[in-house]
């Protein structure tokens, strides 16, 4: 488990976090699957039926939750599998449970407003605008350098998921925001967002930061989270008219079908859709 692990930080380029929960779900695995078999096993002698066990145990998790368990077993076994240690994967023929679909949560343009006018330090209205204005993850944000802004702040090299790069462009209202902050910056550490120490925020310490940032404004009990403030920007890009392949490259998703959850509707944007149809077929037929 161990060399998998140094395998996907190194080779695969995850993040420690993804590596970290990898270890906890196959460190359960493993567990189960010793318990079952009454003491340990070798990596040939898992079946299939002990991973669909493992997975029916806890009948109390979300859908969302089992696929996960079964991707990170998955992968275990098939690593095992390309290193020749078993002959084949017993993972590979488990159907994963239908994904669970949820509404996901856009914070209002007021809601917005409150969050930011409740950020009281550069730090703060810095790591709140690079998720509201530029759709960032909160483990992008919080991997940011200095030196991953271009020339005369005109765009943003984010690494995403998988160690995949992406140029992001930023808005005028973002750039005022980050040229305010490196003008009083007094830190060498090549991290953009910083702790009061000066070093790399942990994203502990920006979670208890969102926490207090939202209980300034009001809206410490409304459930939003960090990530809905990037639903926010993916959302208002689809209302303006943006379409999905733009949408997917400028938040970061490699299948353009994942984007589509982004795309809300109303009675309002359906009918000034219709009257823009319309609008465009006179122009049409007086042109011809």
């Amino acid at each position: 488990m161990e060399r998998f692990l140094d395998w996907i930080l190194r080779d695969r380029r995850h993040r420690p976090a993804t590596a970290e929960a990898y270890r906890r779900d196959i460190s359960r695995f493993i567990a189960f699957v010793q318990k079952r078999h009454g003491g340990p096993v070798r990596a040939d002698q898992i079946s299939s039926l002990d991973i669909e066990e493992w997975l029916a145990s806890a009948p109390e998790l979300s859908s969302t939750t089992v696929r996960r368990r079964l991707y990170s077993a998955s992968s275990f076994m098939r690593h095992l599998t390309d290193r020749g240690i078993i002959p084949l994967n017993p993972a590979a023929r488990i159907e994963p449970p239908e994904r669970e679909e949820s509404p996901v949560r856009v914070p209002t343009r007021d809601e917005c407003l409150r969050i930011l006018g409740a950020c009281r330090t550069p730090r703060e209205l810095v790591a709140i605008s690079l998720l509201l204005f530029a759709g960032l993850r909160r483990s992008e944000m919080l991997g940011l350098n200095v030196d991953d802004l271009g020339p005369e702040l005109q765009t943003l090299r984010v690494v995403g998921k998988g160690g995949k790069s992406r140029t992001v462009p930023i808005n005028e209202v973002l750039r005022a925001i980050l040229r305010d902050s490196l003008d009083t910056r007094c830190s060498e550490d090549p991290a953009l967002i910083l702790n009061a120490a000066g070093r790399r925020m942990a994203a502990s310490t920006f979670w208890r930061m969102f926490q207090r940032i939202l209980q300034r404004a009001g809206l410490e009990d409304w459930r939003i989270t960090a990530h809905c403030l990037r639903h926010r920007f993916a959302t208002q890009l689809g209302r303006t008219g943006t379409d999905l392949a733009t949408i997917a490259a400028l938040i970061g998703h490699a299948n353009v079908s994942t984007t589509s959850c982004y795309l809300h509707t109303d009675d309002a944007t359906k009918q000034a859709a219709v009257e823009r149809l319309q609008e465009a077929f006179r122009e049409g037929a007086s042109g011809e």
